[in-house]
């Protein structure tokens, strides 16, 4: 089994849990590496969504290649600029927060991201004459507790955990966010298929505009991955294959 890791999107405390996500992950199932990524490891500190207050720092590719090694055989980062999705937002149309008061040029920037490293992979099989069986699309702010279980997992669904993290009394938090107008959920932090089903995502970024007016649901994450998923016949549901926590 072919195993390849897309990682996108900013590389927040990755000096935390490369570690694990190496041991857990990685190493386990000799996985290749692809990571698309801003040159910082937050945004600037009146950007941060999630108000940690780190200084951002340099990313270093090289470093990055030291930490992965021979698993890493692509890492790409850019000047990242937050008004490229601003703009697109409103060339676009669409809203500028959703009902849950999430700016939704956060989710173009994601799709952007998740496009960028899913054609470094796609580039690297063409230059390599390869295909890879299974894909994972993720982050590195996951710290990964134990070996993620990716054996005998379906070719025909994607999955994504049953939950992250830990409450007050440390025991595990369930769920998943919703999909606009479905009984189905889902988490975006951590999907696992098979190529042609991961693949789809890279579509994303170039029709939120569509799916948004002409399906009228609500320009979030989850929902897009869930309806892109749905129209082209790809099933996902939870599964217990890892245990993490967010770390930032």
């Amino acid at each position: 089994m072919r195993y390849a890791i897309c990682i996108y999107g900013y590389l927040r405390s990755y000096q935390f849990t490369i570690y694990n996500f190496i041991k857990q992950l990685v190493k386990p199932y000799g996985c290749d590496v692809f990571i698309y990524c801003p040159n910082t490891t937050y945004a600037k500190l009146d950007d941060d969504i999630f108000h940690t207050k780190a200084n951002p720092e340099l990313v270093h590719p090289h470093r990055i290649k030291d930490d992965f090694g021979l698993y890493l055989k692509s890492i790409a980062t850019w000047s990242y600029d937050k008004h490229i999705f601003i703009d697109k937002v409103k060339k676009d149309g669409v809203v500028k927060k959703n009902k849950f008061n999430q700016e939704t040029w956060r989710s173009y920037s994601m799709f952007f991201h998740i496009k960028r490293v899913l054609e470094m992979m796609e580039s690297y099989e063409m230059q390599m004459n390869i295909k890879y069986d299974k894909v994972i699309l993720t982050r590195l702010d996951l710290f990964i507790y134990n070996k993620v279980k990716l054996k005998k997992l379906s070719n025909e669904i994607v999955y994504f955990p049953i939950g992250e993290g830990f409450d007050e009394e440390n025991k595990r938090r369930f769920g998943a966010a919703p999909i606009d107008k479905t009984d189905k959920t889902l988490n975006d932090q951590f999907l696992i298929g098979n190529r042609d089903h991961i693949i789809k995502l890279k579509d994303i970024y170039d029709n939120i505009k569509d799916f948004v007016h002409k399906n009228k649901i609500e320009l979030n994450n989850e929902t897009l991955i869930g309806y892109q998923f749905i129209q082209n016949n790809i099933q996902f549901e939870p599964k217990d294959i890892i245990l993490y926590k967010l770390y930032r």
